[in-house]
């Protein structure tokens, strides 16, 4: 505990050095005093106040926290990091500690009080000569600082002294512990050879270490399951495929007579080439972890099972189950099948530079979503100034994939324990730019640009639309794409907005039309909802649904400073001014969750109730529990919002995303939710690489290097790690140092210290009555469970996340007061307030009428006085608290959304 004295006086205040510290534990008192604690100033003049943090926790021994966060006394660290020395001959300078005498601190009192009064005057003093000086040509203070005071006398005695030091420890936790600092501060290929040279000097025991750029890519970098495709410089030309380990020729000629380029393959810096990645060692070091392995399903666990009319994830969806029939006489011969998803996706490397990299990734479909998302596979890596030729790069990748569908391969992870393991790729999910290249087709600027149906489009101004005429255009089929691309490759032509066969249609199990994903991130987020919102701001005073004034702009960030999220909603909204740099997540959580109560009063209410009509099929499709039954209703919703928007807006709103939009309900029936599989996951990746990249030069190596590294980083901890190095590690994580975790419930968490439980009169009723004592319980201020995080209400205090709005299994909304937890037993009990609300008059009566627990927002009545306990257990979803505004309004978050416990928890959301 401590406690600050605050000194207030005659127009002036500061804070004394009053700050104490107590260090025994059965004093009995919330706050500590030093020995001037009873210091009083002269006249009485000056009164005193004490700021401490007597909440009642039961802490043990709080240390003092710095302006930075470090805690501890200053002092006592420096003594035990100078090896526990004797340190009785410190002087005066050093005391600043608990048992720092008083006399110092009256004495600096006195001084500062000094220094106080004659600057208060205002005016200079004169010198001992008698010269007239101002305050701030004083240096003498200055001049006597010396800043290394204790460095110099450590030098000269404790730094001076050669230790002998026993220190136990292999090889392999040097590398661990090395390794981990170096992907905790992402240091490049050079740091890294810098840090093996400094830990070599320490040890003095002989080259015992990895210390230059050749050994460590001995060791973590054998180009081993790579392999080079070279192509023609000029007309990209497939010149051959070459492991990274072996030899290759200096130079080829291009076989193609009216090109005849010179490439050169030795050197890879003027080099065209890709690289691909061994699919098995990734998922060997992936499924090595026994948690991530225990969570992996089993596609015969689908086969012909009694549905709940209930769709939670990508195998209640049409065409995995499909897979999942195709496949389970394999899984019952004792084969481990498993299912991928497929990605291509480019990102520049900075704003200044052509340079970029296009990798493709593979997700493994039978993992939970924040496995599944967080987790994607490098299969391949396009990079360079050139653009990606999906022809050229996807075949090599999907033989790859082809082969270990047929032959299948082996993963070992221990004596007793050995997986035949065969992978298949079921789907594909990117952009709407890729995805066109992948399958083949015209891009969303040509005719016939849909994946997924023949509506052609028209031309108007400069941009292509899709007008609402109607039901959707009869579906493409395998048998009409098969006729189209031999038509089209015949006549050098565009026949039906097909072009050529996608390449992955030569996996064995991919479906070339409805294996290809709606992506949620591109369509949804960064399409449809960001169109809306830049209309709504942009398009001028003409236009009657336009918010862009001024004072329009600044009442909707008035609003959104406001507003506290939850915690699963995982990114903040920055306010308009920002609205260029928003990320899809952020358009998300705008569109999603804010948009509608934010923009009442400000919106004209028909745009408002249309807009609702978007963020209500949104919702829906993003729950994790999807009722089958429900998917008409939200089908003719959609239809009722494309179908006003052109009539509300203009014909340019009718754009390819508004298109794709009406193929989002036949998505999720093939597939699940649309969080199932979208790019966010992908789109991560990309991130992550291009944090591996550390200059312009042979950037395909350094990725490849950091990747094998990380992977080198998980073998090496499952034979050499140890308590010490789980230790070093998680000390990078500062939360995790700072904050105490229980998990003494089971699949509930207790996060942070409890304190003292102090219950009200209407408390102690319930708890007597349950035949507990009141000194029995502990209170906490947040728990997890299921992958949610659920907190105390913080009253009136602004709070930047507010996890206090709950709904019950019993679809009951409360307001969660305490957290209560009896010692030495396995219950949590929840206190709290009765939430009395009703559907918001924004959600269309057809979901009302169907389930009101599935509206997307509520308004309400009013909040109950009484409280009521609640087994922890009856807690099932999050609900984002609003704003006030005559009724608060306050809007259900999808549950489940946290990666906190990604690896407890099946049905956790997808990170962003």
């Amino acid at each position: 505990m401590f406690s600050l004295r605050f000194v207030v006086g005659k127009g002036k205040s500061n804070i004394t050095d009053a700050t104490s510290y107590s260090s025994h534990e059965d004093s009995g008192s919330d706050s500590c005093t030093s020995e001037n604690d009873n210091e009083t100033d002269q006249g009485g003049e000056e009164n005193e106040y004490s700021l401490s943090d007597g909440d009642g926790s039961v802490e043990e021994n709080r240390a003092h926290t710095g302006p930075d966060g470090d805690s501890g006394n200053e002092d006592e660290a420096l003594n035990n990091f100078q090896g526990g020395q004797d340190n009785t001959s410190q002087s005066s300078d050093d005391s600043g500690s608990g048992s720092s005498s008083s006399e110092n601190d009256n004495e600096r009192d006195q001084e500062r009080e000094d220094n106080a009064n004659s600057s208060d005057e205002g005016e200079g003093r004169d010198d001992e000569n008698g010269a007239h000086r101002e305050p701030n040509e004083d240096n003498e203070n200055f001049e006597m600082c010396d800043p290394f005071k204790r460095l110099k006398s450590s030098v000269e005695d404790s730094f001076s002294i050669e230790r002998q030091l026993q220190v136990n420890i292999s090889i392999g936790e040097i590398l661990i512990n090395a390794l981990a600092l170096v992907k905790n501060h992402n240091w490049s290929h050079l740091e890294k050879e810098h840090l093996m040279k400094f830990a070599q000097s320490i040890l003095k025991c002989g080259k015992i270490l990895p210390d230059s750029r050749f050994l460590l890519d001995q060791y973590f970098y054998s180009k081993e399951d790579m392999q080079y495709f070279f192509f023609c410089s000029g007309c990209y030309k497939s010149l051959g495929a070459f492991p990274a380990k072996q030899t290759r020729p200096e130079r080829i000629v291009c076989p193609i007579a009216t090109c005849e380029t010179v490439n050169i393959l030795s050197d890879l810096s003027q080099a065209t080439y890709f690289v691909t990645f061994y699919l098995p060692s990734q998922i060997e070091v992936l499924l090595s972890n026994p948690d991530i392995r225990r969570k992996l399903v089993s596609p015969s666990a689908f086969v012909n099972v009694p549905g709940d009319n209930i769709m939670r994830d990508l195998y209640d969806g049409k065409m995995y189950r499909k897979f999942a029939n195709i496949v389970k006489d394999e899984c019952n011969s004792g084969v481990k099948v498993l299912s991928l998803t497929l990605s291509v996706d480019s990102a520049s490397l900075c704003s200044f530079s052509g340079q970029k990299i296009c990798p493709c990734f593979v997700m493994i479909n039978e993992l939970p979503p924040v496995l599944r998302m967080g987790n994607p596979l490098l299969a391949g890596l396009w990079f360079g100034l050139v653009k990606e030729k999906m022809d050229l790069f996807l075949p090599p990748i999907i033989k790859h994939i082809t082969k270990l569908s047929s032959q299948g391969f082996f993963l070992k992870f221990s004596p007793e324990e050995e997986w035949f393991v065969k992978v298949f790729l079921i789907a594909c999910c990117a952009d709407s730019v890729a995805r066109c290249d992948i399958q083949g087709i015209h891009s969303h600027r040509g005719d016939f640009p849909c994946s997924w149906c023949l509506e052609e489009g028209e031309e108007y101004i400069n941009c292509r639309i899709f007008r609402h005429t109607g039901p959707l255009a009869p579906p493409r089929t395998i048998r009409g794409l098969i006729e189209d691309a031999s038509n089209a490759i015949r006549t050098q032509t565009f026949v039906n907005g097909v072009k050529y066969l996608s390449p992955l249609a030569a996996a064995p199990l991919f479906h070339p039309v409805n294996g290809f994903i709606v992506d949620q991130l591109h369509a949804k987020d960064e399409g449809t909802t960001k169109a809306f919102i830049l209309a709504w701001l942009n398009d001028g005073q003409n236009y009657p649904h336009y918010i862009g004034r001024d004072h329009q702009k600044d009442l909707i960030n008035a609003k959104l400073k406001k507003i506290s999220l939850p915690k699963e909603a995982r990114k903040n909204i920055r306010d308009l001014n920002n609205l260029a740099f928003w990320t899809g997540r952020e358009n998300e959580n705008f569109g999603l969750f804010l948009s509608v109560p934010v923009l009442v009063d400000i919106l004209p209410s028909r745009f408002l109730k249309h807009w609702a009509l978007y963020v209500q099929v949104n919702y829906i499709l993003l729950c994790t529990e999807i009722p089958i039954d429900v998917l008409p209703i939200v089908e003719a919703i959609v239809d009722e919002f494309v179908s006003q928007v052109e009539r509300l807006y203009y014909p340019e709103m009718m754009r390819f995303n508004m298109h794709l939009f009406r193929h989002f309900v036949d998505n999720a029936r093939r597939w699940g939710g649309i969080y199932a599989l979208s790019a966010y996951g992908f789109e991560a990746g990309n991130q992550k690489l291009k944090k591996l990249v550390h200059s312009a030069n042979f950037i395909p190596n350094q990725i490849c290097r950091g990747l094998a590294e990380e992977n080198a980083l998980v073998l090496l901890k499952r034979h050499c790690s140890t308590e010490t190095t789980k230790a070093f590690e998680s000390s990078f994580d500062r939360k995790a140092s700072t904050s105490s975790l229980y998990d003494r419930t089971g699949k509930v968490r207790l996060l942070k210290k409890g304190k003292l439980f102090k219950a009200t009169v209407e408390e102690e009723w319930f708890i007597h009555r349950m035949g507990k004592e009141c000194a029995d319980f502990l209170q906490y201020s947040q728990l997890q469970k299921d992958g949610c995080c659920f907190g105390t209400h913080s009253g009136r205090r602004k709070v930047k996340t507010d996890n206090s709005f709950a709904m019950l299994a019993s679809k009951e909304i409360i307001l969660i007061r305490k957290i209560l937890y009896p010692e030495h037993t396995s219950e949590v009990w929840i206190v709290g307030s009765k939430v009395r609300c009703e559907p918001s008059p924004y959600c269309p009566l057809s979901i009302v009428r169907f389930d009101p627990s599935l509206c997307f927002q509520y308004s309400v009545i009013s909040i109950d006085e009484d409280i009521g306990f609640h087994e922890v257990e009856s807690l099932s979803k999050i609900l984002q608290h609003l704003f006030p505004i005559k009724r608060i309004a306050f809007q259900q978050q999808l549950p489940k959304r946290s990666t906190c416990q990604e690896l407890n928890d099946p049905n956790t959301r997808a990170p962003c």
